[in-house]
């Protein structure tokens, strides 16, 4: 899992190169991400999820379906041409 997450560091850190890294709201915004990230790999880690399976549990509704309630899951994916896909599932 190491690996993983050193990986996505990487990622991540070519990705902000682009940007003003003397702008405080730019660093901000690094900060903030880097500290969700490593807050959602301890919850995972804790929780003992496994990156390459997904758990029975983790799949299929988390609502009961009454009036009022609703349950939705959405896809984005970024390309290297620019194109950007969002996938909406209600």
């Amino acid at each position: 899992m190491e690996d993983f997450v050193q990986n996505i560091n990487h990622q991540f850190y070519d990705y902000v190169l682009k940007y003003d890294l003397t702008n405080d709201n730019i660093i901000r915004k690094i900060v903030h991400t880097n500290t969700v990230a490593d807050t959602c790999f301890t919850i995972a880690c804790k929780m003992g999820l496994n990156k390459n399976e997904v758990e029975i549990w983790e799949d299929g509704m988390r609502t009961d379906g009454s009036k009022g309630t609703y349950e939705w899951w959405y896809f984005d994916s970024h390309y290297p041409d620019g194109t950007i896909l969002v996938i909406f599932f209600f």
